[in-house]
């Protein structure tokens, strides 16, 4: 039985063809989103835990699980995935706006960049306690109970895009 599963799990995988060519499988998905490639590669990054460059079957269910029905500590630590672009394990200001000014000006055709710029300095001043000018996930997290806004702005986004990505 365990051969069955492991001979259905990769033929699975391989029709879904996100082994070898994983941007272009989600970009696939996600046609009418391919002018924000940026949120495309973040998210492509959240989605894939173990950064081998593709996203297997466990993977992407998981993803999708915490997209559409996780708990706020779920959806809290994969949007800071996606907002982490380097994988360092922290935020910085730049990674932040240059995330939501790409996922904002793509998706909704206006330019936020000012607005969003205000949204992460003030942020900043509230939640970086000890002045490093990044955020850790735990720092991240306390963000979202004092200012919502960046966790509401990606949920808003996947919000509204929900039917998309349940197809």
């Amino acid at each position: 039985m365990p051969g069955r599963i492991q001979h259905d799990h990769q033929t699975a995988v391989c029709e879904c063809n996100m082994i070898k060519r994983p941007t272009k499988t989600i970009k696939k998905y996600f046609q009418q989103w391919s002018a924000g490639s940026l949120f495309l590669e973040r998210l492509f990054d959240a989605f894939d835990v173990n950064h081998d460059k593709s996203i297997d079957l466990e993977e992407f269910v998981q993803g999708l699980n915490i997209l559409l029905k996780g708990t706020p500590e779920e959806k809290l630590e994969f949007s800071f995935r996606i907002y982490d672009i380097d994988h360092d394990g922290f935020l910085t200001k730049k990674e932040l706006q240059r995330i939501m000014n790409s996922m904002y000006s793509t998706f909704y055709n206006e330019d936020q960049s000012q607005r969003i710029k205000e949204i992460v300095e003030r942020i900043f001043e509230d939640i970086d306690v000890n002045g490093d000018n990044q955020l850790t996930l735990q720092e991240y997290k306390l963000s979202a109970l004092k200012e919502p806004l960046v966790v509401d702005f990606l949920q808003q986004f996947m919000n509204d895009n929900a039917e998309i990505i349940s197809e």
